[in-house]
C-alpha cells in the first residue's frame, strides 16, 4: 500500500474497470478484437503517481497491483461539473502503450484511438454523450407519425433505467414546441415516442434525460416533414400518363405487357451528306498583319516617349 502523494515506480499493466469497459474513452475494440482484449495486449508502463480520486469521480483504468487508501490506485479518471470535463491520467508512462504493435508482432493503432477518444469526449463530441437521440427516418410524409429515439446513460455511460425522457418536437420557422412528450426509459436506458400528426416543416428534436432532479444529458436532431411528390411516392409505371405524353410530343406508345422489344420499330437516324469543303484560315491576310504591326508600334512609342526605354 501507498499513500497518496508519492510515487510507485515498478512496472505494471493496467487494468480495465467495470465502468471503464463501458465508457467510450477506453473503447478500443474493432471488429477482430474486443476492449478487453485490446487492454490485456497493452505493454506495462513504468511506474505512476499515487493519488485519490475525489467523490463523484469515474475510474476507468486501476493498478491492481499498488493499493491507495484501500482501493486499487487509479490510473485513468474522469469527473464532470456542469458543462466541464476533466480528465486525469496519473502516469507519464503512456506512451509505451504505442508500442503495442511491437508486443503483438501485428500492426496496431490502439494508442492513437485511445486519445483520441479522450479528446473527443473532452469537447463533447456529440456522437460520445450519455444522451443520445434520433428520429427513426429524416424525411416524413405529413400525416403519418414522428417516431424518435432516445438512450440515456449515466457519465459512466451506464444505462439508466427508468429515467425520465423529455422529446419536443420544435419548429425550426418560429421556435414553437409543435409536440411533447415524457416517457420512462425501458431497462436498458432505451425509450421511443411517436407524435401522431405534425404540420408539414422542418422540426428540430430536442431530447433530455433526467433522473429526480439530476440532469443525464440533452441532446439534438432534425426531422423534417414534406411529402415526397408523386415520382418519389408511387413509382409504379403509369401506363395512361406515358401514352398521354407520347401522344401530346406526336410519339409512339408500346405496352410492354403485349409488345416485345423487337417490335419496336426503330428509325434511321437521318443523314447529312456533305457535297464539299474549304478550309479557309483566319489569319492568312495582309490587314491583320499590319494592325498587329501598328499596335507593337505603337506600344513602342509610348513607352519611349514616357522614359520606359
Amino acid at each position: 500500500m501507498i499513500s497518496a502523494g508519492g510515487s510507485d515506480p515498478a512496472p505494471f499493466k493496467v487494468r480495465l474497470t467495470p465502468e471503464g469497459a463501458r465508457h467510450p474513452i477506453t473503447a478500443l475494440g474493432n471488429a477482430s478484437q474486443s476492449t478487453e482484449a485490446a487492454w490485456d495486449a497493452m505493454p506495462p508502463i513504468a511506474g505512476m503517481n499515487a493519488v485519490r480520486p475525489r467523490p463523484g469521480a469515474t475510474v476507468l483504468l486501476d493498478n491492481p497491483f499498488s493499493v491507495v487508501d484501500g482501493k486499487n490506485a487509479p490510473i485513468l479518471s474522469i469527473w464532470e461539473y456542469g458543462r466541464g470535463r476533466v480528465l486525469a491520467l496519473s502516469t507519464d508512462g503512456s506512451w509505451s502503450w504505442a508500442f503495442t504493435s511491437h508486443a503483438t508482432g501485428s500492426p496496431s493503432r490502439v494508442y492513437e484511438r485511445f486519445w483520441n477518444n479522450a479528446v473527443r469526449w473532452l469537447v463533447r463530441d456529440p456522437e460520445l454523450t450519455s444522451m443520445s437521440v434520433s428520429a427513426d427516418a429524416p424525411t416524413i410524409e405529413p400525416g403519418k407519425p414522428v417516431g424518435v429515439s432516445a438512450v440515456a446513460r449515466s457519465s459512466d455511460f451506464q444505462p439508466v433505467p427508468g429515467a425520465q425522457v423529455t422529446i419536443e418536437l420544435i419548429s425550426a420557422d418560429d421556435g414553437s414546441v409543435a409536440a411533447h412528450q415524457t416517457v420512462a426509459a425501458n431497462a436498458d436506458g432505451t425509450a421511443h415516442v411517436e407524435f401522431p400528426s405534425v404540420p408539414a416543416g422542418p422540426y428540430k428534436i430536442v431530447g433530455r434525460a433526467t433522473q429526480g432532479e439530476k440532469v443525464l444529458g440533452e441532446m439534438t436532431d432534425a426531422v423534417a416533414v414534406r411529402a415526397a411528390g408523386p415520382e418519389l411516392a408511387d413509382a409504379r409505371v403509369n401506363a395512361a400518363l406515358l401514352e398521354e405524353i407520347a401522344t401530346t410530343t406526336h410519339g409512339a406508345f408500346f405496352d410492354s405487357t403485349s409488345f416485345s422489344l423487337s417490335d419496336v420499330p426503330f428509325k434511321e437516324p437521318p443523314l447529312v451528306e456533305v457535297g464539299r469543303s474549304r478550309d479557309q484560315p483566319t489569319w492568312d491576310r495582309w490587314y491583320w498583319l499590319v494592325l498587329m504591326v501598328m499596335i507593337m508600334g505603337s506600344e513602342w512609342a509610348l513607352r519611349r516617349r514616357f522614359g520606359y526605354i
